[in-house]
């Protein structure tokens, strides 16, 4: 099954369910992978961050889970990370390229470009045995599996509801109050700080989708698309500050100039354009989009009770036809 939570069952056994999923789906990603990893240890990275957006949902229900899970969860992601962020960033330069085409500074670029691969290839010499990394990454995902296994079974249905409705209106309140600071330091570290929000609100979206696809899957990706450039921006503010801490590391001058330049220009469009998207993606207060969730989760709740009423009154009405006389 996807990352999503049906309404119409127990929303606490379902929190438990798309862990276990998730917490699964990363061992049997590792345990398959062979030759490359880094495909395989970019999709673990990006289960353990939807597994911290799920934690968001019971941070108030289960308090010392969230604590212990949050902190396995991003430490076990940072052990995987030197090597993908390095790839990031040359992932983003040659988005860079693509953005400007033929005004793009193709002998610049492709200096950094170098600097940058030998980055790449210092982080795969430092991390040491990769095999021994993925063993100890393995081992850590399944004793997580040992502690949500049966997650949900001890918890109310009310409170547990309760408490998704809350974790979902706290990110949504922490990303519209830093959408606003941004207005007073618009600084990289802030747009960065925004973005996490935004993708856990997209991972939030993702979750509470089959309440209403129609409406909250076209938001989903809206706030995934925002999340995405604001990432961009972050991997562009991250190479900026790399230049100019080692200058003599990456080309001449001129070289420098050129492609910081174009970073500027990059990171002005991809920032208003992110900022547009979340004026409207954040428009409410928190309290109205929590009521709102929480209609569209008792409508679809009434619509499957609705079915299941209809169903078994066909099924009566069939049974009492069939009856002998």
């Amino acid at each position: 099954m996807a990352y999503k939570l049906h309404p119409e069952r127990s929303l606490s056994k379902e929190i438990g369910r798309v862990a276990l999923e998730e917490l699964g789906a990363a061992v049997e990603d590792l345990d398959n992978a062979s030759g490359d990893r880094g495909e395989a240890i970019h999709d673990v990275r990006k289960r353990l961050k939807r597994l911290r957006g799920l934690l968001r949902l019971i941070r108030r229900s289960d308090p010392d889970l969230y604590r212990s899970e949050n902190v396995r969860f991003r430490d076990t992601a940072k052990s995987l990370s030197a090597v993908r962020d390095r790839t990031a960033l040359i992932e983003s330069l040659d988005a860079l390229k693509e953005r400007f085409g033929e005004d793009a500074a193709v002998g610049p670029m492709s200096n950094l470009r170098e600097a940058l691969d030998r980055r790449r290839q210092a982080a795969v010499d430092e991390q040491g045995s990769l095999s021994k990394k993925v063993a100890d990454v393995v081992d850590t995902l399944k004793k997580a599996q040992k502690e949500w296994k049966g997650w949900g079974s001890s918890h109310e249905k009310a409170s547990a509801r309760a408490a998704l409705l809350d974790g979902l209106k706290e990110n949504y309140r922490r990303a519209r109050a830093g959408l606003e600071g941004l207005k007073r330091h618009g600084d990289a570290e802030a747009f960065h700080e925004l973005r996490k929000r935004v993708k856990y609100h997209a991972m939030h979206l993702r979750l509470l989708s089959p309440a209403w696809p129609e409406v909250l899957e076209p938001a989903r990706k809206v706030a995934d698309g925002v999340a995405d450039d604001l990432g961009r921006d972050h991997d562009y503010a991250v190479m900026r500050a790399e230049i100019a801490a080692d200058p003599a590391a990456h080309a001449s001058h001129e070289d420098r100039e050129a492609v910081t330049a174009l970073i500027d220009t990059y990171q002005d469009e991809l920032r208003r354009s992110a900022l547009e998207a979340c004026a409207r993606l954040f428009a409410e207060k928190p309290a109205a989009f929590r009521r709102r969730m929480e209609s569209y989760l008792d409508a679809a709740g009434s619509r499957k009770a609705k079915h299941t009423s209809q169903t078994w009154r066909a099924a009566d009405k069939q049974a009492h036809l069939e009856a002998p006389t």
